[in-house]
């Protein structure tokens, strides 16, 4: 699979809505966080091809601090989640994560 590019991305921009949503201090909460970057990948899918989609591009999206979401997608991966190439830059969704997101992730 080849690194999904911005016009690519631009398709599953969410823009921080729905899937971002703050806590009352105006932080997003580690779950919403993983909700959050499940559910552009999760999105990904629905392309003809699936490709890896860019931790920067996905930190992008969301509105994310980039080593947030490289921390994040750590977890997700230890989690059998997601799937992180060695250099943390370009991820892909697991059966497992699937599974988990269609349960937890609201479209």
């Amino acid at each position: 699979m080849k690194n999904m590019g911005t016009t690519e991305m631009a398709k599953i921009n969410v823009g921080g809505s729905p899937y971002t949503q703050v806590d009352q201090a105006g932080s997003v909460s580690l779950e919403q966080t993983k909700r959050s970057i499940l559910a552009v990948l999760m999105k990904n899918l629905e392309n003809p091809h699936p490709e890896v989609v860019r931790t920067t591009d996905l930190a992008d999206s969301l509105g994310y601090d980039i080593d947030r979401t490289r921390a994040v997608l750590n977890i997700l991966e230890k989690s059998g989640l997601s799937q992180t190439d060695i250099e943390g830059e370009c991820s892909i969704i697991t059966c497992e994560g699937l599974r988990w997101a269609r349960r937890y992730c609201h479209q």
